[in-house]
Order: structure tokens, then C-alpha cells, then sequence
């Protein structure tokens, strides 16, 4: 398999991660609703033969007990897993890709910290916080995957990262038809993860140098644009056309005294 290593996480994903872990520290028991076993196979369309079957080759994890011959029942996670089994088998992969692809998405997402894998984070954030964008799954030849998003699909592309053919799920998409009468996000009120829109401010305090940044909202609170100032020091004349660059669309502010340079300022407005 490749070197999970060599696909790109953007700065935006660390974060967001950050974040979710951070609120399972606190509150350790908060994935619970989606790991307690309380789906039967009356739920699902599988028949008993397949779920047996995907069981004997380790797709799947039998949740009974050594010796209990009870009725089987699945969690909310294994249930979306068995979503996306179905969904790359209509397309042929086969059943040992498959496997790996599970090794890769219930892997946990820092291996210094157990608290949420993959297929977790990925299901928070496509079925609980809808309003964050669009998530991923991409599945290589071999089967490794990962749980990704456009922004880092088109990064990883330009940085050559990954193979110019690759299968890939819109798990929005497949897991809104897979629960489509669940009320899951019922279990999370408290649980409320920073939006896109927070993201776009959280990102330039963490990674950029700014002076300052100010929040223009609407008057329904919704973040509509960040305005960054950053002063630079300017010592020689290419220290000024480097400034003229750094700006796309914006202000920028050039004061001398006893002509010498005594403020250069960037002022940039961006949507968010």
C-alpha cells in the first residue's frame, strides 16, 4: 500500500481536528450515540447470508459476545460502513480492496490520540455538522483510502500526490440516503463544531502574521468578511514591490517622516 504519509492535510483539517478532539476530552462518552450496537438487520436491506459472509472475511466485526447466538445488532458507525461496502461493491471492487479500504478509514486519526478514527471524524462532520462542506472518501487501486475534502483532493492533485485515477464517495450524498429518517444529530446539540466561516478566521490567527483582524458580520450574526492589516518592514526597495504583491484586492499605506519609511501597512478585505 502507499504511504499514508504522502497525502497532504491542510492546516484547515489540523484545526478542525483540533477541535473535535479537544471536546472528546471533555466530554469522553460523546460518541456514544454512534458506538452503542442498536441496529438490527431488519434496518438494513442485507440479507442474513451477506452479513455472515462479510463477517467470516473481517469486513465486518461480529458485536455479540464469544458464544452469544443472539440477534445481531450494529452501531451507527457499522452501519455507515456497511453503506459504503455497498456502494463499492456495485462499482466491482473487490473484497480484499475492500478490507483495505476499512484498515485505512478505522484507523484512528493521530495515533498519539485514540479518541476518534477517520470514519468517525468523517461522519461528525458529514451527519452531525451539515454545515460544513462537502466530505470524501477517495479509494486507490489497492484500496488505501482517505477521508478527505475538495480543497485538500485539489491540493494533493497539484502536489502529486496521489494517482490520476481514484474511486470516490460524496459521503454527504451516501449517508443522507442511508439515514434518511434517523434523528441523529438529536445526541449533539452540545456539541457544535467551528463553521467554515470560523475556520476562515481561526486559520489566518494560527498561520499568518497579521497586526490585526476585524469580523464584519450581517445583522443575522453570519461572518460575511475578515479584514486583515499586517505591517511589514521595509528596508530596502524590494521589501516594497514584495509588499505591492502580497495584495490582491485592498488597501495598502506607505507613511514617511524626515523621508524615511515610518509605516507600511496592508489592509486586506476577504469573504469568507
Amino acid at each position: 500500500m502507499h504511504n499514508q504519509s504522502k497525502y497532504y492535510r491542510s492546516e484547515s483539517t489540523h484545526i478542525e481536528l483540533a477541535d473535535i478532539i479537544s471536546r472528546l476530552d471533555k466530554k469522553p462518552d460523546a460518541l456514544a450515540p454512534i458506538n452503542t450496537p442498536n441496529v438490527t438487520l431488519k434496518d438494513m436491506a442485507e440479507s442474513y447470508r451477506v452479513i455472515n459472509h462479510w463477517e467470516s472475511i473481517g469486513l465486518l466485526n461480529d458485536p455479540r459476545e464469544d458464544g452469544c447466538k443472539g440477534w445481531r445488532k450494529f452501531t451507527i458507525i457499522d452501519y455507515s460502513w456497511i453503506a459504503v461496502i455497498k456502494k463499492l461493491r456495485s462499482w466491482g471492487l473487490p473484497l480484499d480492496k475492500i478490507k483495505n479500504v476499512k484498515n485505512s478509514i478505522f484507523a484512528k486519526v493521530y495515533k498519539e490520540n485514540d479518541c476518534v478514527s477517520w470514519l468517525e471524524y468523517a461522519f461528525l462532520r458529514t451527519t452531525v455538522f451539515t454545515q460544513k462542506n462537502n466530505t470524501y472518501l477517495i479509494i486507490y487501486s489497492d484500496g488505501e483510502s482517505y477521508i478527505t475534502n475538495q480543497s485538500e483532493i485539489g491540493l494533493n492533485n497539484h502536489l502529486h500526490n496521489i494517482p490520476s485515477d481514484y474511486l470516490i464517495i460524496n459521503l454527504n450524498g451516501l449517508w443522507a440516503e442511508t439515514f434518511p429518517k434517523k434523528k441523529i444529530t438529536n445526541h449533539f446539540e452540545n456539541f457544535v463544531l467551528l463553521s467554515d466561516a470560523e475556520m476562515g478566521i481561526l486559520h489566518p490567527l494560527r498561520t499568518e502574521e497579521n497586526s490585526s483582524i476585524k469580523i464584519e458580520q450581517s445583522e443575522d450574526g453570519e461572518i460575511k468578511s475578515i479584514q486583515k492589516n499586517k505591517r511589514h518592514k521595509i528596508e530596502k526597495v524590494e521589501d516594497i514591490a514584495n509588499m505591492l504583491s502580497s495584495v490582491d484586492y485592498g488597501n495598502i499605506t506607505i507613511k514617511k517622516q524626515d523621508g524615511k519609511i515610518v509605516l507600511a501597512e496592508t489592509n486586506k478585505k476577504e469573504k469568507v
